[in-house]
């Protein structure tokens, strides 16, 4: 399957996991936010309950391994290949769970959109700022709305791609020592210092992190950097919050 293949099924999951939670099979109140489209597919039962089985067998296995360790030490999830997941919403934002630091990965154009979605979206920053701070807070301004009265559109398209890249360069994060920083960047998405949990979306593919890259004579070494990244990328994670 091509990367464009996988990165398509993360949409389609995402879509699949809204008809279910429309149809009552699943309690999801962040998934809404991660789709910029207003059109909702009403799925076959089959897959809804398929849905559910799925969300519930997740919720469960992390919720049990949360029961199961030590709430005063730090606790580390990494989700690889997590599309437009919602449990790193549901624990921090939801249930509060301390000492937790949850590590998304999936490929750069994934992660890119998912990061974008989480960061123009206002009702979501709104409850990311008030989890993070501790406090009720007003929710962000919106936007400013373009004043530009330009009719050259390549530079509309550049001011906005140009703001875009300083939304994501704020949250982004320099892993010392990585020796291919791009093959792997990450971006710290929330951060709560008081109960020292958190959230990363680490941009990597996927084939070198899973172990599946083809390395051969011609990509073995850019293969073998790329898992490096990934790796020093998760010790400094875990050095942080230790």
């Amino acid at each position: 399957m091509s990367d464009e293949s996988t990165m398509y099924t993360a949409e389609e999951a995402l879509l699949s996991k809204l008809s279910a939670i429309d149809r009552g099979y699943v309690t999801d109140n962040y998934s809404h936010y991660l789709t910029s489209s207003q059109k909702r597919i009403r799925k076959p039962p089959i897959i809804n309950r398929g849905y559910y089985t799925r969300v519930e067998c997740v919720r469960q296995l992390v919720n049990s391994f949360i029961d199961k360790t030590n709430v005063d030490t730090a606790r580390q999830v990494v989700v690889v290949g997590s599309g437009y997941d919602t449990t790193s919403f549901q624990l921090l934002l939801s249930q509060h769970v301390p000492n937790l630091i949850l590590i998304e990965v999936d490929f750069d154009e994934t992660i890119r959109k998912k990061l974008m979605l989480v960061l123009n979206n206002k009702q979501l920053m709104s409850e990311i700022l008030k989890y993070e701070a501790n406090s009720d807070m007003p929710p962000p301004p919106p936007p400013p709305s373009s004043s530009s009265s330009s009719s050259d559109s390549d530079s509309v398209s550049l001011t906005a791609q140009q703001k875009k890249q300083k939304m994501m360069d704020k949250h982004k994060i320099d892993i010392p020592g990585n020796p291919n920083p791009s093959k792997c960047s990450c971006y710290r998405v929330i951060n709560q210092p008081s109960c020292n949990s958190a959230l990363y979306y680490v941009s990597a593919d996927l084939r070198d992190v899973t172990g599946g890259g083809t390395g051969g004579e011609a990509g073995g070494d850019d293969v073998s950097s790329s898992s490096s990244s990934f790796m020093t990328t998760l010790r400094y994670i875990a050095n942080i919050h230790e």
